[in-house]
């Protein structure tokens, strides 16, 4: 009997594992305007809204968190802070040393305060987020004409709207036109390793730059160059090498820099879809178990089963 109750307890203590929803992080990546899981180093430009950098920052002339609160922390750093003719709106958090010249001081907190974001978690979490949209069926249409370059992209008429276009294409387009049924969200999937969008035109009927994500998962490099980007962007595993032009939205990337020249993230057009704050990991739906987890309960249910059956015979042939 005591094999069967350890058998029933394993099996419960797995259904309970199976429905126990995870904790969420204090921070996530979508409470910044951008959000760099490794280094950054960015001059001439400025970030309107908050910043979090996993690594190490050197930042020169340079603006964070202008549009931001200044009662919230702006700027966290998890390596080291060189900083000079610039400044920071609100509190920063540094996680190393700091090396300030022409650059406030007053809302730099003690060393030893903890950093609100788990990076190593997020960069797992992001990984897992961006695979899973890559593999969302498309169900928007992308017109190209015969003469190319004059892309069109329109949503379905409710729900999500998911588009998949490849890196080539992108590279290639002149001029972007999403249409979005009002009060719906679009996913734009972009395939290649080495990714890069420039001297475009972008519109959105039905919609704003608050309802787009674009999504590049198997980005290794990518840039923005001579574009008023609209969007929010994810590529988790992406070293973001700048060009001159803006981006209106959240930008998540491994790495950010101006190689290529500076770039602008602009505030106020954070993704409104909730997809960004996923947790990928399973149950994708609560209290539901995932396949594996429901092939080790019937396991055990078999072994319980076949227990007691056994138990039975033995007191029928006593």
């Amino acid at each position: 009997m005591r094999r069967v109750r350890g058998l029933a307890a394993a099996t419960a203590a797995l259904a309970v594992v199976a429905l126990t929803p995870v904790a969420a992080l204090a921070d996530q990546a979508q409470d910044y305007n951008l959000f760099v899981l490794g280094n950054m180093n960015m001059s001439s430009s400025d970030v309107e809204g908050r910043v979090a950098v996993g690594g190490n920052a050197t930042l020169g002339s340079y603006s964070v968190g202008a549009d931001a609160s200044a009662s919230t922390v702006n700027l966290v750093v998890g390596g080291n802070l060189t900083a000079h003719g610039g400044s920071t709106k609100g509190g920063t958090i540094v996680g190393g040393t700091t090396n300030y010249q022409n650059w406030s001081t007053a809302g730099l907190q003690p060393a030893g305060t903890a950093l609100p974001v788990n990076f190593a978690a997020e960069a797992t979490r992001l990984g897992q987020v961006s695979t899973l949209l890559s593999n969302y069926t498309p169900n928007g249409t992308v017109y190209v004409p015969p003469w190319g370059g004059q892309y069109t992209l329109t949503g379905a008429s409710s729900g999500l709207s998911v588009f998949d276009i490849s890196g080539s294409q992108l590279s290639h387009t002149n001029t972007l036109t999403i249409n979005l049924t009002p009060g719906t969200f679009a996913v734009i999937n972009v395939n290649g390793t080495a990714d890069s969008f420039s001297n475009a035109g972008i519109t959105i009927n039905g919609g704003n730059a608050s309802d787009v994500l674009w999504n590049f998962s198997d980005a290794t490099t990518l840039s923005f160059s001579g574009i008023s980007m609209q969007g929010s962007v994810l590529a988790p595993d992406a070293a973001y090498l700048g060009g001159w032009g803006q981006l209106n939205g959240e930008l998540i990337v491994n790495s950010f820099s101006d190689t290529l020249g500076a770039t602008q993230i602009n505030d106020g057009n954070p993704f409104a879809g909730n997809l960004l704050g996923l947790d990928p990991a399973p149950p994708h739906v609560p209290g539901v178990p995932e396949p594996a987890v429901w092939a080790l309960m019937i396991l055990g249910f078999g072994f319980t089963g076949a227990a007691l059956r056994r138990r039975r015979a033995a007191f029928a042939a006593a």
